[in-house]
């Protein structure tokens, strides 16, 4: 009574793990930083995310696909009626979509040749705006 059942909602977490994974190690190569900087809240955040990417995520993928999420979800809800069921697991798969692509695009425009664009955007925007100066310049004399 779902749209892809719960082994195949386990088996997409898994995937859209998998992809989130690696973009980290493409981009930046590393899965995890070693060494987060910062302090006090900047490293509670890092912390609870890769408490997320590492335990949650795949602890709730395996309990869907071998059938324990109803053992292991206190917050689990019979739901009775179908059209309400579909909407919601459609819903969820949408934003697990889009969170998937906000993160894989995000490591793709800022790993290691994001920051290579940057740069070029940054020297040709301080090129363009001394050209700007000096026809200014030369069209005041």
């Amino acid at each position: 009574m779902h749209l892809i059942g719960e082994q195949g909602v386990g088996i997409f977490l898994l995937v859209v793990l998998a992809l989130q994974g690696g973009a980290m190690l493409v981009c930046t190569r590393r899965f995890l930083q070693i060494k987060p900087e910062g302090q006090g809240i900047v490293m509670a955040e890092n912390y609870f995310n890769t408490a997320i990417l590492i335990l949650f995520i795949p602890l709730i993928a395996v309990s869907l696909i071998i059938g324990w999420y109803e053992i292991l979800d206190l917050t689990h809800l019979a739901i009775a009626i179908p059209w309400l069921i579909y909407g919601l697991e459609a819903i969820g798969i949408a934003l697990i979509i889009c969170g998937t692509a906000m993160v894989v695009l995000g490591f793709l425009t800022l790993g290691d040749g994001g920051h290579i664009l940057i740069c070029e955007l940054r020297i040709y925007l301080r090129r363009r705006k001394n050209l700007s100066r000096k026809n200014n310049s030369q069209n005041k004399m």
